[in-house]
């Protein structure tokens, strides 16, 4: 490949973050594409950028809020989906995917930096470690890992629901409650959606029982029920080894519904305008203990 990564980015973030980090990355001998410094004068983006995705092992997001809103990283994620590449979200805000991000984010490696400083040699290892592994695998000409650990991009709806392993194959079925959830592919279906996140928890993909609590939260195919919610989110919390999932646990106290919650919490005692002061207290309070 001529270039180890695609550095895909809004131009809002070029001289804060994504400039220092193509620095550092070639400087310890990553090629990176960066637009701003691989694109000649007077070139055409719409053929530069396709082929630059095709030339380069890594599509690597820069993922910000600005990104977020970006059509023009929606249209070279879609790309780097389409040719099955190896993807890395560098997370540099707490703000959620938008739907087509989601879908093609769903299960790539990732790395959150909302709550990090100086990490440019942990980003630096964990390409090299991708990079080695890709390396392998070209040199042998065919994969012979069955890890799961490393996701595989996305398939089409069609290809999902053909797949073998789709009835115990928990990845599959996490992409197809995407797909329902999103409408890709196929009509969206939000029951179908959940029924397909509930068969990936029960074989513990903690992704997918993020995505079950969630439907429990906000009534997505189910019905809302913020006990089970809170349960799948304490669960993922519980044996959280990122912080994701105790910040996703965290966030649920502070978005539930006050008077559902309080008779979660508190079931003898009503809550009048006395007590609903202190029952924000204290899902503050317990958000912080986590």
């Amino acid at each position: 490949m001529k270039y180890d990564v695609f550095l895909s980015h809004s131009s809002k973030d070029q001289d804060a973050l994504v400039t220092p980090l193509y620095e550092y990355l070639t400087a310890n001998g990553i090629k990176c594409f960066y637009s701003r410094n691989s694109i000649p004068s007077g070139e055409s983006y719409t053929e530069m950028i396709p082929a630059a995705i095709s030339e380069s092992e890594i599509f690597f997001l820069v993922y910000t809020e600005a990104a977020n809103s970006s059509d023009q990283i929606k249209r070279e994620a879609e790309l780097a989906n389409a040719e099955n590449k190896k993807l890395f979200s560098l997370k540099c805000t707490t703000q959620p995917y938008n739907n087509t991000l989601r879908y093609v984010f769903a299960l790539c490696q990732w790395f959150d930096v909302t709550e990090k400083n100086n990490y440019f040699h942990l980003i630096l290892k964990e390409l090299q470690s991708l990079l080695n592994k890709e390396n392998e695998r070209s040199n042998a000409s065919v994969s012979t890992s069955n890890d799961k650990s490393e996701a595989q991009p996305p398939k089409g709806f069609e290809e999902l629901v053909q797949e073998e392993s789709v009835s115990h194959d928990s990845f599959v079925q996490m992409q197809l409650g995407i797909c329902y959830e999103t409408g890709n592919g196929t009509s969206v279906d939000f029951k179908k959606a959940y029924e397909w996140y509930k068969k990936a928890a029960d074989q513990h993909l903690t992704n997918a029982i993020n995505e079950v609590a969630r439907c429990y939260e906000n009534g997505i195919g189910v019905d809302k029920d913020l006990e089970k919610a809170y349960s799948l989110y304490k669960e993922n919390a519980e044996e959280d080894p990122v912080g994701i999932w105790k910040y996703n646990f965290a966030c649920f106290y502070l978005r539930a519904d006050i008077n559902e919650l309080w008779k979660f919490l508190y079931p003898e005692d009503e809550l009048d305008d006395d007590n609903i002061v202190y029952c924000y207290s204290e899902l503050v309070e317990r958000a912080k203990a986590l």
